[in-house]
């Protein structure tokens, strides 16, 4: 599931796929949480590859994996709820172009967000955030930036930050309007904090 995770980050998405079918063959033998990260790769990389329908099919199952009752402690993958699946359901719409379905995913996965996991809430609002401003909807995504910014900078990810230099790229069209201005000037302090 690692391997297929940073396959599918390189951009091989191919590879990505192979590596999850891998991951998935003892699928009795491996938890739900496991699975189900193991279908949320899967939906990655076929949104990567363009193919809405697989994406699909591999984010609904990667759900219902997510909302089985789990035995025992999982420390290793306490993280893969419903919400973190939402978040990477709502990627992989960003990824195929359908922003009003990524929208909307990233919000209800927000709606509910654990309060122990405030990294991947500063990414969920930071790719939220990428979402509004591929749909052109500047300010929203500037109001959203916001949050996320404040988020990330009580806890600190590296993916979140990533994600708001891409959206710092993404408004650079709009980069006169104030709100764009003032977003750009908070994401440049995260990033470059002063001496």
């Amino acid at each position: 599931m690692r391997k297929a995770d940073i396959a599918a980050e390189l951009g091989k998405p191919e590879r990505a796929v192979g590596l999850t079918e891998a991951a998935l063959r003892d699928w009795n033998g491996i938890a739900p949480r496991v699975r189900a990260l193991a279908l949320r790769v899967r939906g990655r990389a076929y949104a990567q590859l363009g193919n809405s329908g697989e994406c699909a099919r591999a984010l609904d199952a990667a759900q219902e994996e997510a909302a089985r009752p789990v035995d025992g402690p999982d420390d290793l993958t306490a993280y893969c709820d419903l919400s973190y699946i939402g978040m990477e359901a709502a990627n992989c719409w960003k990824t195929l172009g359908r922003f009003d379905t990524a929208i909307a995913t990233y919000s209800r996965s927000l709606e509910n967000w654990p309060g122990s996991l405030r990294r991947d809430q500063g990414l969920c609002l930071s790719r939220l955030t990428s979402a509004l401003a591929g749909r052109e909807d500047i300010e929203r995504a500037c109001d959203v930036g916001r949050q996320a910014v404040e988020v990330v900078r009580s806890a600190t990810s590296g993916r979140a930050l990533t994600e708001l230099q891409r959206v710092q790229v993404q408004l650079a069209p709009w980069r006169r309007r104030e709100g764009v201005s003032e977003l750009s000037g908070r994401i440049r302090g995260l990033i470059q904090p002063a001496a």
